[in-house]
């Protein structure tokens, strides 16, 4: 009793090797899932391997349930419900963990398997990033190389390579079939991306408000943010790269958010200079903002152009986003319209008369609005202003602290300071957010934008000339604009300005040698599979089609005959594998057949349960004439069916003393 339990167990190699392929299904769903969900699946796992070493299993249907219960409670408690991909997704990993504890059978083991590939394509379907691609694969591989070896049994150690080649070859032969279906299966508009939604996932982006330090906390990731291709080779210098994200055009002090006008929809600018074409791979980052050059002329597929040339996308950024842009750099609208000029010269609540005497000082020697600029961008320069990533908290009169006192903050701290002094010298202004420069990669041929390269600056209104751009980050940290955010903080740490970075002069950053490429060779990696795999649309696919002429009808004739003759040959090749496979009959049982069918003729028949060593015995007592050739016929015939080693002249034997035996007339 006891070995027929201890056979019917999950042996320890299978197991082995689909827990590692369930380790390759783990890391992104830390990116993907609230943490604590792949945390209890890695813990399961390890559990399940220490129960194992004790001979031990979860058996009590009650802790079962109450594992149940708990992680569904857990789940609905953590995203507020249970519908949508991730509650869903969480959930299955849950029951997955309550499964492998009390895994024990063969059957346990199958539907362990079968769970392994579905959370293989539940990867997939919550990103579609090369990473989590190639995690998913080497899952998938592995949970066969676990199912070939639980069938092999215990068998030597050799077979665990044999396992996995056989895994490797499967996946291999099924490779030509999927390149055929990824270029020819009919393709919908957004190629193979998912949109799901990621709202507790750890996504990092652009705010919908500015305030102290809401900017410095994004420049200390170095995620990315977008990647940008410039089709027409015309990439602007790195002091051009404005990325414009939002605009907020009710401001108090330095915390500024959008003003009712400025979610309104809008019709595009007129636009001058010299157009920009990009294609952008935008990262999701649970926000509804699409970045672009300034001032994109047309809102994309996806999108809606708003007021001050903003881009809104029609759903939530939840998935890598694929859109191409056209922007012009100078705005010809020369007109303001009235309930915008007043949204844009509103004033916080409360000025002190410290910043009114300021402002008086400047507009005093000249009411020209660029001589108040210039006067402004003086001030922050000569009174020694530093950028700094950690300034500190402010208190209630932020813009006093801020501009009389610590006179130290980042480039959020000076944009908002600047155009609430604009609008109390009767100057029109707004905040926008987005991103400056970037990172060029010459491996792939494209313009690289983290997250550490979030920016915000300023806008006046000038009349005859419109919308303009004021950075007063060019006053006090011009390097930043002209270097980039990266390299110019790097700089300041190698010169130990503490005020820049924070303090003590560092900031955590890519080295610049040859790890640094090799980060950039994978970026450019993972570049490649979103625009060519991931991003593999409709418009890719006609594009593919016409490039091998496929819209050409005679070429699509041929091409139909190719494939027809494709499906035939492939046809064909499997009624021929299926005719060598079938079960072919065996020449010595055709040949006793004949044997019995004689005796029977004769008066003797066999019985159904008669074997030939005692048929053949009854046969020679019953037909003395013929007993000694009956038993030569017996003794051939065993040796053909039983024997390890069959004489070769066994079946000829056989052959020739059956033609003997039924010379004459042959039973019908």
């Amino acid at each position: 009793m006891k070995s027929g339990k201890q056979n019917s167990a999950i042996p320890r190699k299978p197991l082995l090797w689909l827990a590692l392929a369930m380790l390759f299904i783990v890391p992104p769903m830390y990116g993907n899932l609230l943490s604590w969900v792949p945390s209890v699946f890695l813990g399961s796992l390890i559990a399940k391997f220490l129960m194992e070493w004790r001979g031990t299993r979860l058996r009590s249907i009650y802790l079962k349930a109450a594992g149940i219960v708990a992680g569904l409670g857990c789940v609905a408690f953590s995203y507020q419900t249970l519908l949508g991909a991730e509650p869903t997704l969480s959930l299955c990993l849950v029951l997955f963990s309550v499964k492998i504890l009390e895994a024990h059978t063969a059957r346990d083991f199958h539907i362990l398997a079968a769970l392994g590939w579905f959370l293989c394509l539940a990867e997939l379907m919550i990103s579609q990033d090369l990473a989590p691609a190639l995690y998913a694969l080497s899952a998938f591989v592995l949970v066969l190389v676990a199912v070939f070896q639980f069938h092999r049994g215990r068998t030597p150690e050799k077979s665990v390579f044999t396992s996995l080649r056989a895994g490797i070859g499967l996946v291999l032969q099924a490779l030509p079939l999927v390149v055929a279906l990824f270029f020819f299966f009919p393709r919908v508009s957004g190629g193979f991306r998912f949109v799901q939604n990621h709202a507790s996932s750890n996504r990092t982006g652009m705010s919908d408000s500015l305030a102290p330090g809401s900017i410095a906390s994004l420049a200390l990731s170095n995620e990315v943010a977008f990647r940008v291709e410039f089709p027409d080779g015309n990439m602007p210098s790195a002091s051009d790269l404005y990325w414009r994200g939002g605009i907020f055009s009710k401001g108090n002090g330095l915390n500024w958010k959008p003003a009712k006008s400025d979610v309104l929809w809008h019709k595009p600018e007129s636009l001058s200079g010299v157009p920009v074409r990009q294609r952008v791979i935008l990262q999701p980052n649970n926000g509804r903002w699409i970045f672009a050059l300034d001032r994109p002329a047309k809102a994309p597929a996806g999108t809606r152009l708003m007021t001050g040339s903003v881009l809104l996308a029609d759903q939530t950024v939840y998935s890598t986003f694929l859109y191409e842009v056209t922007s012009r750099p100078n705005s010809r609208d020369l007109e303001l319209p009235l309930r915008e000029q007043k949204t844009c010269l509103q004033l916080p609540e409360t000025i002190s008369p410290q910043v009114r005497a300021l402002v008086q000082s400047w507009t005093n020697n000249s009411s020209d609005p660029r001589s108040v600029v210039a006067a402004a961008l003086r001030y922050f320069h000569d009174e020694k202003f530093s950028y700094s990533l950690s300034p500190g908290e402010y208190g209630a009169d932020a813009l006093d602290e801020f501009l009389f006192q610590r006179r130290a903050g980042f480039c959020e701290h000076y944009a908002a300071a600047m155009a609430t002094l604009m609008r109390v010298a009767g100057i029109p202004s707004r905040v926008v957010v987005g991103y400056q420069g970037g990172e060029f990669n010459t491996i792939g041929n494209y313009l690289l934008v983290r997250q550490s390269d979030a920016h915000a600056w300023c806008e006046i209104w000038l009349p005859k000339k419109g919308w303009e751009r004021l950075d007063p980050t060019l006053a006090v940290a011009p390097e930043r604009i002209k270097m980039g955010f990266a390299s110019f903080m790097e700089l300041r740490g190698k010169s130990g300005a503490g005020g820049v970075a924070g303090g003590d002069g560092q900031f955590a950053l890519a080295q610049r040698g040859f790890l640094h490429r090799l980060q950039l060779a994978w970026d450019t990696l993972n570049y490649e599979w979103n625009t060519q795999v991931s991003g593999f649309d409709e418009d890719s696919q006609r594009s593919f089609f016409q490039t091998i002429g496929l819209l050409n009808p005679r070429s699509a004739i041929l091409f139909g005959w190719i494939v027809l003759i494709g499906i035939l040959l492939l046809g064909g090749q499997l009624v021929l594998s299926w005719w060598n496979s079938r079960a072919r009959p065996d020449p010595s049982l055709i040949l006793y057949q004949r044997f019995c069918r004689r005796a029977r003729a004769l008066g003797v028949e066999r019985n159904p349960s008669e074997g030939p060593r005692h048929f053949s015995e009854r046969a020679a007592r019953l037909l003395p004439d013929h007993a000694a050739q009956i038993r030569r016929i017996a003794g051939c015939y065993i040796d053909l069916r039983y024997s390890r080693e069959p004489s070769e002249t066994a079946i000829g034997a056989l052959s020739r003393e059956i033609k003997a035996f039924c010379r004459g007339r042959w039973p019908i």
